[in-house]
């Protein structure tokens, strides 16, 4: 037995010595894909070096790598990904001050090549824009996209629905994609947001009284149940012989004062059973004939009063 977990331990840690080996292998790969990024960079040549960070990106994860693929991408003429690119540095807690720094020095250029489309959707909905996935509703930023006419597309549930917009240059704008409810007719299309308006609801809810009466007949049936049982204790204890207690320890004294411990318990839950039912009667006919029909207010708010504000 020892030597089979040895040999098991052996091979393990030849294992994990073989990925440990191939992950640095990678990591060397990807950091001189990053050093071939800057080396064609600096000489001008930024497609070539956008393609050497990206890969180098994939591996390293780095705020450096994410920083020179970012600004490439702006030397390349791929303003949506360098964009995308800064908004992701920017939103890292690793991102060191000094790439923070630099980065914002490059968005307000980088935005005013692009437009940008705050996009509601229904939550866990896919969101695509000509074809191309870009998240996952709710989304965390705007999506940016080049200037012109762009098709925009949620699918949820099996159902998907497209819509057009004109996206302008350095502006921001906002669609709404959002699904019919069930039997609604059309082909599909967005419905309008809810209105701003308040609407009453009907109070109590007719349940309510239901539930009130029913827990108050229940409590009122129980409590009678220990009154009755009080009654046949107090028989017991009235039928009792004289002198039984003569001796406390005697067999029929034990079992009088067994009746009256019993008949007190039942006296204090009939009580309590009868007070609560009848409580509960009360107070289901209270909300059946003198509380308001007319009582809760409902208000709907359009994002636009929401007092939510995005700024670029």
């Amino acid at each position: 037995m020892r030597s089979v977990g040895f040999i098991f331990l052996l091979a393990a840690s030849i294992v994990m010595t073989q990925r440990a080996s191939a992950d640095d292998v990678e990591t060397r790969n990807a950091q001189a894909r990053f050093d071939e990024g800057r080396a064609l960079a600096a000489k001008g040549q930024y497609d070539e070096a956008r393609v050497k960070f990206l890969q180098a990106y994939a591996v390293l994860r780095s705020p450096d790598s994410l920083y020179n693929l970012a600004y490439t991408e702006t030397r390349s003429q791929h303003p949506v990904e360098a964009m995308r690119h800064f908004r992701a540095l920017l939103r890292d807690p690793n991102t060191p001050p000094d790439l923070i720094e630099r980065s914002k020095k490059f968005v307000p250029d980088v935005e005013k090549m692009t437009a940008h489309v705050i996009v509601r959707a229904p939550d866990g909905a896919d969101v695509s824009v000509d074809s191309v996935v870009v998240g996952r509703a709710p989304l965390t930023d705007p999506v940016d996209v080049l200037p012109g006419s762009h098709t925009f597309a949620v699918a949820l549930n099996g159902k998907t629905l497209k819509k057009d917009l004109a996206a302008k240059e350095g502006e921001s704008a906002e669609i709404t994609l959002a699904f019919p409810s069930d039997g609604a007719k059309g082909n599909g299309g967005p419905i309008a947001p809810p209105p701003t308006r308040s609407e009453s609801v009907a109070w109590p809810p007719p349940a309510t009284t239901w539930i009130l009466g029913g827990v108050g007949v229940v409590s009122a049936a129980v409590g009678l149940g220990f009154a009755i049982d009080s009654g046949g204790q107090t028989d017991q204890i009235n039928k009792a012989p004289a002198g039984v207690c003569a001796d406390p320890m005697s067999a029929g004294c034990r079992a009088v004062q067994g009746a009256i411990d019993a008949h007190n318990r039942d006296d204090a839950a009939a009580a309590a059973f009868l007070i609560a039912g009848g409580v509960c009667v009360a107070a289901a006919a209270l909300t059946w004939a003198i509380w308001p029909t007319k009582r809760a207010v409902v208000g709907f708010v359009s994002p636009s009063q929401s007092g939510l504000s995005i700024r670029f």
